[in-house]
Formats: structure tokens, sequence, C-alpha cells
């Protein structure tokens, strides 16, 4: 795989995690095989604990960013959950790919002068998924329950549906660790609400705010706000900061915890 020159996977398996609505479109499990029956994501140099991220294209589309959601130790496949966009360029033509159909791919990203920084000494993660943003969590909060700094994780999940929970079920499982907590907000139901500075300040209100770093992910314009949000109640820290690379980079406690 490689970061500019495209490269064909082909699909090893499909699974329908939620079969959309009137109101929220299809979510789709895929997992592709990797060129290299012997590799993993981690051989070829993703490290998802810094959000790391492949770009799937077509022929005359353009390229679109997805956070695999699979380990990175994981040989000879690697795993996407999307969210199948009506219209979309890329997200229905995956979705409407058979087994063994090929699509192109390039990564790992970002470029390699660019890296995101992980802020060390936090205490606590804030964070905040819309929709299927929740898959660019994964790894990062899978990253995050290996630090010796980290003692909380509080994600809010904003969906518009109750039934939309099922997209989580096949992508993590928390439940065991006590310094895991989720909220939900649902923004369709009878009595839903959306995310605004009010929720984030009951939500994240009892974190110290020179303690937490915060993380937003969904689209674009959610996650600009979300931010905005966090910084008028004092929690400036964002858990990853985009920066130029000199030399390596630290690598994120994912990273190092796989043997070499």
């Amino acid at each position: 795989m490689h970061v500019f020159k495209p490269t064909a996977v082909a699909l090893k398996e499909k699974l329908e995690l939620f079969p959309g609505s009137v109101v929220s479109p299809a979510v789709v499990k895929l997992t592709f095989a990797l060129p290299d029956p012997a590799s993993s994501l981690h051989s070829l140099g993703f490290d998802l604990g810094l959000g790391d991220f492949v770009r799937f294209r077509f022929p005359g589309t353009r390229a679109r960013a997805y956070s695999p959601t699979s380990h990175p130790s994981e040989v000879g496949s690697f795993t996407i959950v999307i969210r199948v966009y009506p219209g979309g360029a890329v997200s229905p033509k995956l979705a409407a790919l058979n087994l063994s159909d090929t699509a192109e791919v390039t990564g790992p990203l970002p470029v390699p002068w660019l890296t995101r920084k992980r802020y060390h000494g936090v205490k606590h993660i804030a964070a905040v998924a819309f929709g299927v943003g929740i898959t660019e969590l994964v790894s990062l909060l899978r990253s995050e329950l290996l630090s010796d700094t980290t003692e909380t994780i509080t994600v809010l999940w904003c969906l518009r549906k109750k039934d939309e929970q099922a997209i989580g079920s096949d992508l993590y499982d928390y439940s065991a660790d006590k310094r895991v907590k989720f909220e939900y907000v649902f923004s369709r139901e009878t009595d839903g609400k959306r995310a605004d500075a009010e929720l984030i300040s009951t939500t994240f209100g009892h974190l110290n705010a020179k303690e937490t770093a915060v993380v937003c992910v969904g689209a674009k314009a959610s996650e600009r706000e979300c931010y905005l949000w966090f910084t008028s109640l004092g929690y400036k820290q964002r858990l990853l900061k985009m920066g130029i690379r000199f030399g390596g980079r630290t690598k994120s406690p994912l990273w190092t915890s796989i043997p070499k």
C-alpha cells in the first residue's frame, strides 16, 4: 500500500449494520484483503492511535477518507464502516461491491510531511461523535486505554434515532472498562435533543479543563461547531493536533503495544 499510488484491494466480507430509514442512510461494514496476506496495517506503517486513515477512490471520483476500525495488528485484512449516502460519489460504490470485487486505496495518511501530535499528561478524554463518526474514535479510544495517564474517557454519541445504536454493536465493547462512560443524545426522537454548548457543559462540565483533552468527530461543520463549544467552556487542549513532521513522530500507545 502506498501514500500516493493507488493499490487495488479485494472485498473479503460485507455486513449491513444498519438497514437505513427515512432519516438515516444505511451503514455497512466492509472488510478488504491486503495485497500481501502476511501484512497488517501496523506493518504497513499505520498508527491508528494517531488517527491514520485510508482513502478510497473509483475511476472518475474524488478520493474519500475512512478510518479503519479493525485492530492494526490484524493480519491480511482491514475493516471500515461506512454510511451509504444516496447520491454520494464513493460510499454507494463501496456498498455495491460484491465479494472479490476491488477498489483503489491509498495510505497511510496524512501525507508524510504532516502528523498528528498527541497531548501528553492529560488525565481525561472528552469525546463527541456525530453519527457514523464514531468509527473515527474506535482506534483512538483503544489507544488511550493503553496510556498510563488516562483516568477517564467520556463519550457523547449524537444520533438521530435510537435504533442507530446498532452501528456500534460490532465496533467496540468497553463495558468491562470502568474508565469509559458513554452518553447518548437522539435528535429525531419524540423527546429528542440536539448537541449544543449547554449539552456539552452538562456532559463534560465535571472534568477539569486543564487536565482534559477533547476530540470531536463527524461531518466537518459539526466538528468545527463542537470545538467552538468546548473552547467557550475553557477546554482548549485537543487530543490530536495536526503539525509538521520533522524526522520521526512520537508513536501512540496503540502502536507501541504491538510486538515488533
